[in-house]
């Protein structure tokens, strides 16, 4: 399995028009990609202005498949107005 954390903070005032972009391409990623396990969107009351993804892949050519999908491409040019950062971490299972 391969996952992957995205943190976004969000621009202030910005978050009623992410979400449900963000929801969207979640939606794509789960329906669309076979090799896409799990694509959950969290949220923080303490935290308002950030969003963390939770995401996992079989592998990283499942993931490498995903950053070339119409549906993220499409998200992060609707949404990169509306990110202040954007931070990416991926991480291999390791065996048990």
């Amino acid at each position: 399995m391969y996952a992957v954390i995205v943190t976004f903070k969000v621009a202030p005032d910005a978050m009623a028009m992410f979400l449900p972009l963000l929801k969207k391409n979640a939606d794509g990623s789960r329906l669309h990609e076979p090799g896409c396990r799990r694509y959950d969107v969290c949220t923080d009351s303490a935290v308002p202005d950030e969003v963390w993804v939770y995401e996992l892949f079989d592998n990283r050519e499942a993931y490498d498949e995903h950053l070339a999908t119409w549906h993220l491409q499409t998200f992060v040019a609707q949404t990169a107005h509306l990110v202040d950062t954007r931070t990416i971490r991926t991480f291999d299972r390791t065996s048990h």
